[in-house]
């Protein structure tokens, strides 16, 4: 993130902290409801 501008590394930094913020929310759904499979956990693949 080098010779970035300032608002556009916070732009970046905020996507990724939102990103990874619902991966863990979704991860401890998961958990604690005891339900999905978590070998498709995150990848938004659905075998139908």
């Amino acid at each position: 993130m080098l010779g970035l501008p300032k608002e556009l590394k916070r732009a970046k930094a905020s996507i990724m902290i939102h990103t990874i913020w619902n991966v863990w929310k979704e991860r401890n759904r998961r958990v604690f409801s005891r339900s999905g499979d978590f070998t498709n956990a995150g990848a938004g693949i659905d075998k139908g």
